[in-house]
């Protein structure tokens, strides 16, 4: 056991690194449409109107999230402006946060060694790593999601009412980050967990409504008060809203059924291939610590098959998954039994070759592009391709190497702690990734777009998309509430005689009603072109 000191200074190593890893850089590159430039413009649409109660987008009511991780953004964008640092800098300190909590549970309840793998197992892994310098809600939503979970394995271990009270606050925080999918998560792990483990009773049954109450207490805080003030509207429209998420391929996000288990495998490397040895046996070295390792593994499986059957799909949604697959992955990684699954070398060198040539081969796509594009089909990224300069030098892929190095030390390397030494090559992988890739492939995938809509901010202009969904327009052009309300169709745009500029983008392979004769192009560039209205 490390003395109290000694776990201060761990607590206080961790902060520093994970801040160190996370906040530089988060201004450096703008908001990636959609969900980035959507959530931000929710929140800079608080702080101009001063409305923090309801959510807008374009200063229309917005059903789709609760508010929660908007406050957290307008709060740092009263503290450093309205700009991309402030947008994504709450994410930042939650997984500056999450990398805490790991430490803490996996130290409480294993022994330090396991909370530092389980640390670096999520600082360490692609998709985790990266989600934390983003400004999309779910790394906040996956975070309460996980504590309401964790109080709950600590409700069942000792059954006190302070741990049902504390896990009904957590998943009513869930509930007003991103909605009832929290409760839909939490509700079935626990169920199961109490089925399977024949854990009922009549305190259990108080304990369970105490958590059920409490979260609906604080999901009240906001949603009760909407429906007090506006009426049944919001969350009529938001549940519809779910509804169709689950049931439909909303906004072109139908995909198959493995689609999930693909991108945990892939974005979730390494970890996932060690969690995957974890899954493929039973450990008997941690057999007293069996409940906490079956919440983990029915949070996984749960969210995982609710997210594979639900139709739409997109790659944050099983994120939350984050957590038990790192676990899984220290779970494996601290193990007392000398002998691994021969598997899990050939699936982690496999995949991560697979990784590291993706990074190898990125920056020559642009200087081999006469080759790939006869094989691409959407005319926009043959465009896109075509009119992208040679941004990356084809130095950048010795970034390659780190994780190519990496591998071969865990695979070769009989050190005890070979796997720390591993991720620990992945973590630089992900920096220079970060520094070096990510700024460049968003100048070719939309900085013409980005460029064009900072041209026109704080003009008294008109300038929207056509043919295509963007948010970006609405942040970057710094739209303001006394924007005329009929602007938000494009046809009144086009028609309306007598108005002010009116500026369009749209993309090569788009069609625009054949109306350009009420409109003269000004420019195409990177697959996109450029129109004002006559």
């Amino acid at each position: 056991m490390l003395s109290k000191n000694s776990n201060t200074l761990i607590y206080i190593v961790i902060f520093i690194v994970g801040a160190l890893l996370l906040i530089p850089g988060l201004g450096m590159v703008p908001l990636f449409d959609w969900d980035e430039n959507n959530f931000a413009e929710c929140a800079r649409e608080m702080v101009v109107t001063g409305n923090y109660f309801n959510v807008q987008i374009n200063f229309e009511p917005f059903w789709q999230k609760p508010p929660l991780f908007f406050w957290l953004q307008a709060a740092c964008m009263h503290i450093f402006g309205i700009n991309e640092f402030a947008a994504r800098f709450p994410n930042a300190c939650v997984g500056i946060a999450t990398f805490m909590s790991l430490y803490y549970i996996g130290n409480k309840h294993f022994n330090s060694t396991f909370g530092l793998t389980w640390v670096l197992c999520y600082a360490g892994s692609f998709l985790p790593h990266f989600y934390f310098k983003s400004g999309i809600i779910d790394p906040v939503f996956n975070l309460f999601i996980f504590w309401s979970i964790y109080h709950l394995y600590l409700l069942t271990k000792s059954h006190s009412w302070q741990y049902a009270i504390w896990a009904g606050i957590f998943m009513g925080l869930a509930n007003l980050t991103k909605g009832p999918v929290a409760l839909l998560i939490i509700g079935v792990v626990s169920l199961i967990y109490i089925i399977i483990t024949l854990q009922i009773n009549a305190k259990i049954l108080l304990q369970i409504l105490t958590v059920s109450l409490t979260s609906l207490a604080v999901s009240a805080l906001w949603f009760g008060y909407d429906m007090y003030k506006n009426g049944t509207w919001f969350i009529e429209t938001f549940i519809k809203y779910q509804i169709t998420l689950l049931t439909t391929g909303d906004a072109g996000h139908g995909q198959p059924v493995y689609y999930h288990p693909l991108v945990l495998w892939i974005g979730c490397f390494p970890a996932s291939i060690f969690a995957m040895g974890a899954l493929a046996r039973i450990d008997h070295d941690y057999e007293r610590k069996q409940r906490f390792i079956t919440w983990m593994r029915l949070l996984f499986w749960i969210a995982l098959i609710i997210f594979s059957i639900v139709k739409t799909k997109i790659v944050h949604y099983s994120s939350v998954c984050y957590f038990p697959i790192t676990f899984l992955a220290a779970l494996y990684l601290s193990s007392k039994q000398d002998k691994k699954q021969t598997f899990v070398y050939i699936v982690l060198a496999f995949t991560g070759i697979l990784l590291a040539l993706a990074i190898a081969t990125t920056p020559y796509v642009l200087r081999l592009k006469e080759y790939i594009i006869p094989y691409i089909k959407d005319p926009f990224a043959v465009q896109m391709l075509l009119d992208a300069p040679p941004h990356f030098t084809g130095w950048e892929s010795v970034v390659a190497l780190f994780t190519v190095f990496g591998i071969l030390y865990y695979l070769l390397s009989k050190y005890r702690y070979k796997a720390w030494v591993l991720f620990g090559y992945c973590i630089i992988t992900l920096q220079l990734v970060f520094y070096l890739y990510i700024p460049k492939i968003e100048r070719i995938v939309q900085g013409n777009m980005i460029d064009y809509f900072k041209q026109h901010a704080d003009k008294d202009v008109y300038v929207t998309v056509l043919g295509f969904k963007s948010f970006a327009q609405y942040f970057y052009t710094k739209r303001q509430p006394d924007y005329d309300k009929r602007a938000i169709n494009e046809f009144w745009l086009i028609f309306e005689p007598g108005i002010k500029p009116t500026y369009f983008i749209t993309k090569v392979d788009r069609d625009i009603y054949g109306l350009t004769e009420t409109m003269v192009e000004t420019g195409r560039k990177g697959g996109y072109v450029f129109y004002k209205r006559k």
